[in-house]
């Protein structure tokens, strides 16, 4: 949907945590002015120091942007790891199934096996959480607890300067991550 300039007249804009322009317009027979401004008030975060500058954003979302790469490599580490040692472990019992499937042979398989199945089981379960995490935090945004989070980290990687490990790719002078 584009929106022309004059229709942003009396208009704010906001970014949210991925760059994204938001744009709150003041319908007046949809919102009032005060609940608007509620609406506004609700969406700032506190900031955990007075140092805090909202010219940071960019190290924000470099420091999330960090976060989502680790969580998927502690995932991608598991399945490499854990994942391929359970399924050589089960490769007989998947041979049979490819000639073979019933259900009751995938039960007896995992319960025969108990090691492989835990092992899948973590390796599942932190796929389905991380996938979960991200989803959310890419249709509703960040909650203010993780912004908050995100603030006090980068603000601790700051303090300690150029000796930190995420320095480089936090604050360093770097267009891209």
């Amino acid at each position: 949907m584009t929106v022309s300039p004059a229709q942003l007249s009396g208009c704010q804009t906001a970014l949210d945590t991925y760059g994204r322009v938001n744009t709150l317009v003041d319908l007046p027979r949809l919102r009032t002015r005060k609940t608007m401004q509620k609406i506004q008030d609700s969406q700032r975060m506190p900031l955990p120091h007075s140092s805090f500058k909202p010219s940071h954003q960019v190290e924000i979302q470099r420091l999330h942007r960090l976060t989502v790469y680790g969580r998927w490599l502690v995932v991608l580490a598991l399945w490499l790891t854990v994942g391929a040692l359970s399924l050589w472990q089960l490769r007989f019992r998947i041979q049979l199934l490819m000639d073979y499937f019933t259900w009751v042979a995938v039960r007896y398989g995992l319960a025969y096996h108990q090691g492989a199945a835990l092992g899948l089981a973590l390796c599942l379960g932190a796929t389905a959480a991380v996938m979960t995490w991200h989803s959310r935090n890419l249709m509703f945004g960040l909650p203010k607890h993780e912004q908050l989070r995100l603030q006090q980290q980068l603000l601790r990687i700051q303090q300690q300067g150029p000796t930190h490990p995420l320095w480089r790719w936090v604050c360093g002078e770097q267009k891209r991550l």
